[in-house]
């Protein structure tokens, strides 16, 4: 059976929940979107969001699988997006997008600035007691 991997990222892309424009169109950018894997589109949403943040991306997970989505966050860091990451200690490799492809994931865009506060605020406080990876 395929395992589940919870991954919460936080974006700071905007700051006017429920008042958001698309670039594509005039259309308001719901305040929710879900999404649904295997082959759900989790993997293309959260590239999405990553690719429009503009000031920090915040990843906590117990294990990181998608080279997509870090491809995606090593790019937001090169045009200055402050991009930090929580793993577990036992999960650090990347497997190919199986979380796409394999796993039952599960994903919500939220662009409420309350609750995303509050996402932030429990990201820092594992922050606090996290250690730093070194590459061995």
């Amino acid at each position: 059976m395929p395992r589940c991997v919870l991954c919460v990222i936080l974006l700071t892309a905007c700051t006017a929940c429920g008042q958001l424009l698309s670039a594509e169109s005039p259309q308001p950018i719901p305040p929710i979107e879900v999404y649904f894997s295997p082959k759900g589109g989790c993997t293309d949403a959260i590239i999405k969001e990553v690719k429009a943040a503009k000031s920090s991306v915040l990843v906590q997970a117990y294990w990181f699988t998608s080279a997509s989505i870090a491809k995606a966050l090593v790019e937001a860091h090169k045009r200055g997006v402050k991009v930090e990451v929580i793993l577990d200690r036992s999960r650090t490799e990347i497997d190919n997008d199986q979380a796409e492809e394999e796993n039952v994931e599960n994903l919500l865009v939220i662009r409420d600035k309350a609750i995303a506060d509050k996402f932030t605020a429990n990201w820092k406080a594992h922050a606090e007691h996290a250690g730093q990876y070194r590459k061995q």
